[in-house]
């Protein structure tokens, strides 16, 4: 085989390999677009005047939280990712709120939620079965 050819064979593999990279990063960004929507779209469907409304379990009292922003980070399970927020309560405090989603027909939903209770997903993350994405 000829240097001319052997090149044009690297090059032309090389050039697969990125436009193979270039396709799962652009699918990536896709998902996370898709999982921002859902993610939004939740925590508008949520609210009963502004706010999300929980139990809090601690105090046997209802709690009313109001979104604050939702985090970049997301993590990914086995067919399920986790998407994270900071709501605050009406005095300002601060809670982490942990929103489990998986792929519906179209998009995705979220099907659990984990406020005050990061437990799980860190001896998930400590496993190795959850990781970032």
């Amino acid at each position: 085989m000829s240097i001319q050819r052997r090149g044009f064979l690297t090059l032309t593999t090389a050039f697969a390999c990125l436009q193979f990279v270039g396709n799962a990063q652009a699918e990536t960004s896709e998902i996370r677009t898709e999982l921002q929507v859902a993610l939004q779209r939740h925590l508008e469907r949520s609210q009963i005047d502004g706010a999300i409304h929980f139990v809090d379990q601690d105090t046997a009292t209802v709690q009313k939280l109001y979104p604050i922003k939702a985090h970049p980070l997301i993590f990914k399970g086995n067919n399920f990712f986790v998407m994270c927020a900071e709501l605050r309560d009406e005095q300002g405090e601060k809670y982490e709120v942990d929103f489990y989603l998986v792929q519906a027909r179209r998009g995705y939903r979220v099907v659990m939620t984990e406020i005050k209770n990061r437990k799980n997903l860190l001896k998930m993350m400590r496993a190795g079965n959850v990781k970032k994405f």
